[in-house]
């Protein structure tokens, strides 16, 4: 099948991307080229509406019915009744993200799938041929009716080199803009901002260069966005069976006389005890139980060490950081064993389980103190907790479908809000006039992009607070572990 493209560049002057590069050799090489997109506005503009009315949303009219709307593909099959974007942040938003501008904008990512049907709700009011960003397991499917079709929706996968980034820069400065998740990977964390990666500044920055060098009169912004999910009611019985469901397939004993908070609590302490059995810590597991985060955090020293004492890697930079180091060393290793030929038994099985020591730190990770330890927990915690334990601990089939596409245990509203958007063209302008490096100013802009959004974040919290439905005593502030 072959899918006209609508995309037609502006008239302006635009560095071409060339050839598009080509990764490894032979066949597999051919298998990786970056595919450019050929955005179809009218297949976009579909996708639009079946976005709000089937996945996001809900059918109008019959949304509204009771029963009728628990239906899937009726009331939403990811049940957002509301979407609550105030006129001044749609006004600040619209300013930076036009026709007459380049915007690259970067939204945090608290939950997998629904961030793209957000995103497409926000591209149906601001920018309906706007490029996006998506991981190349997505767009570069081996089936070419898939793969077109996302490449009609003007998808970039994130696996195409110094040709994905220039399109992405010419597609920005023919007005049509460009949305990356400058976190990458989603962690499931509604109330941080995670680390961000560099990607979506460094082409903000290589654009406004552009603009500048060639005397375009098209400016250049990031425009950050921030969005919070919040339920509508009291979802306790739904978080129940969620929780039960959890204890069944891992096989952990259930705990069905406890509070929802303290049936929780237990929960993640008999998977870090399940874990470390697991991953051969039967010393930490026979260890009398402590306070969650005390146990989770000499677990995640014990993973770090063990794995780190088979590779070097540089140890300076956050946890975070190392880690990923780490996830790259064994990556590599798997691959360099893999070409070689080389039917290494003992090697292959040691790299398997480092790489599962190394998801089991990125788990950790993904519930700390500083995030979960406070007095009262909300259901929306719970909620995203139950999501990363599914998608990281359950695989296979219907169960990698549902982590997939997480389905919510009741309805709720999509709180979005606009960060003070950077003009990037006139920040470059000052730092050429200073002697500034366009990778100094790289640096600099991340850094305040990050902390803009965790700052915009934390002020949305606060207006949904009193909002905020069933907050509970959080077992997890407690000192001491529960009897």
């Amino acid at each position: 099948m072959h899918i006209t493209s609508s995309f037609a560049p502006a008239a302006t002057s635009v560095r071409q991307p060339g050839p598009a590069p080509v990764f490894g050799a032979g066949k597999s090489a051919e298998k990786k080229r970056f595919h450019r997109p050929t955005p179809n506005r009218g297949l976009m503009h579909s996708m639009g509406l079946l976005n709000n009315w089937f996945l996001l949303k809900g059918q109008p009219i019959l949304r509204h019915i009771p029963l009728v709307n628990n239906i899937p593909l009726i009331g939403g099959y990811f049940k957002v009744a509301t979407v609550d974007l105030p006129t001044q942040d749609e006004a600040m938003f619209r300013n930076a993200v036009n026709p007459d501008t380049a915007a690259f904008i970067a939204p945090n990512h608290p939950e997998f799938m629904t961030d793209w049907l957000i995103d497409k709700y926000i591209s149906g009011k601001f920018a309906p041929e706007m490029a996006s960003w998506a991981a190349a397991s997505i767009v570069n499917s081996p089936n070419k009716w898939i793969r077109n079709f996302w490449l009609s929706n003007n998808i970039v996968s994130n696996d195409g080199g110094e040709a994905g980034k220039q399109y992405s820069i010419e597609s920005a400065l023919s007005g049509r803009h460009v949305l990356l998740h400058p976190e990458g990977t989603v962690r499931w964390t509604g109330n941080k901002v995670n680390q961000l990666m560099p990607g979506v500044v460094e082409m903000a920055v290589e654009a406004a260069a552009q603009s500048l060098d060639e005397e375009l009169s098209r400016p250049v912004y990031i425009a950050p966005l921030v969005w919070k999910l919040r339920f509508n009611q009291d979802v306790s019985g739904g978080l129940t069976d969620e929780i039960a469901e959890l204890e069944e397939k891992l096989h952990l004993p259930p705990n069905k006389n406890a509070s929802l908070a303290t049936r929780f609590y237990l929960l993640q302490q008999n998977i870090l005890t399940d874990q470390m059995r697991r991953l051969g810590f039967d010393d930490l597991a026979k260890e009398k139980p402590g306070a969650y985060f005390d146990r989770a955090e000499a677990f995640l020293n014990a993973l770090y060490e063990d794995v780190h004492s088979r590779y070097a890697i540089k140890q300076d930079g956050t946890m975070d950081q190392r880690i990923h180091r780490l996830f790259k060393a064994v990556s590599d290793e798997r691959k360099t064993l893999k070409k070689s030929g080389r039917q290494d038994a003992e090697l292959a099985q040691r790299l398997k389980l480092d790489t599962k020591k190394i998801q089991e730190m990125k788990r950790l990770r993904c519930f700390t103190r500083d995030l979960y330890g406070g007095p009262v927990i909300s259901q929306e915690e719970i909620a995203e907790t139950l999501k990363l334990n599914r998608q990281m601990l359950i695989g296979g089939g219907y169960e990698e479908v549902r982590a997939l596409m997480p389905r919510p245990v009741g309805w709720r509203t999509a709180h979005i809000r606009a960060v003070m958007p950077i003009d990037v063209t006139e920040r470059l302008r000052a730092a050429r006039s200073k002697g500034i490096s366009e990778e100094v100013l790289t640096g600099q802009l991340l850094d305040e992009v990050h902390a803009a959004m965790q700052q915009r974040l934390n002020k949305l919290l606060r207006e949904i607070e009193p909002d905020l439905k069933a907050r509970r005593h959080n077992p997890f502030h407690n000192k001491q572990p529960l009897k």
